[in-house]
């Protein structure tokens, strides 16, 4: 069993490995072929989830580029009523459903293979763990989906990549409420030449 433990309650992912020791209360995530949430950007963007849930309520959630459905997912074991999570992939989107049902959280969870740009609808809360060039393709479409005083988590890029994602999201008209940092380390220096990554949560002003 895998025990995240930050700021707010405390989010039990199990397990990763068949071996690990499973709980009733943990989210039961399987990840074979998409991102693994053992990533640093993901326990950055959990935590920030949690944090914002904390003090905010909202009453929908998009999780963009979903993989394995874990934030969707965290989302909706939060009671958060209408949950989207999307995804080119369709084997993400075949595997969220699955870690949906695994978790008996089906209820005002839906899975849409395909681009954000299908969406029309406005959501309060939204999330993604994107490489930085994907991020920059698809923040104005983020963007035009939030309400205004929403929230948006995002991760994925690193700490040299951080003041052109920050110049991007304050043209957006988003306001920087927070930002967070972990290292993901190699056994040699990664080919960006750092191993720090990033995520920062925005309100729509």
């Amino acid at each position: 069993m895998k025990l995240l433990s930050f700021s707010g309650k405390r989010i039990l992912i199990s397990p990763f490995l068949p071996w690990e020791r499973k709980s009733n209360d943990a989210l039961k995530i399987s990840c074979f072929g998409v991102f693994r949430p053992s990533h640093i950007t993901t326990k950055l963007c959990i935590a920030l989830i949690e944090e914002e849930l904390a003090i905010s309520s909202y009453d929908s959630f998009l999780d963009v580029g979903c993989g394995s459905g874990i934030f969707a997912l965290v989302a909706a074991k939060e009671g958060i009523p209408l949950v989207v999570g999307v995804d080119l992939s369709f084997r993400a989107v075949r595997i969220s459903r699955e870690n949906a049902l695994k978790n008996n959280l089906t209820k005002g969870v839906h899975w849409i293979n395909g681009s954000i740009e299908s969406l029309s609808c406005d959501f309060g809360f939204i999330v993604a763990n994107l490489r930085f060039h994907v991020l920059k393709e698809l923040l104005d479409d983020m963007v035009k989906l939030m309400k205004l005083n929403g929230c948006l988590v995002i991760s994925g890029f690193q700490d040299t990549e951080y003041d052109d994602i920050l110049k991007l999201c304050e043209g957006q008209g988003l306001k920087l409420r927070k930002k967070d940092s972990g290292d993901f380390t190699f056994f040699d220096v990664p080919p960006s030449g750092t191993f720090t990554w990033m995520a920062a949560k925005f309100t729509r002003i």
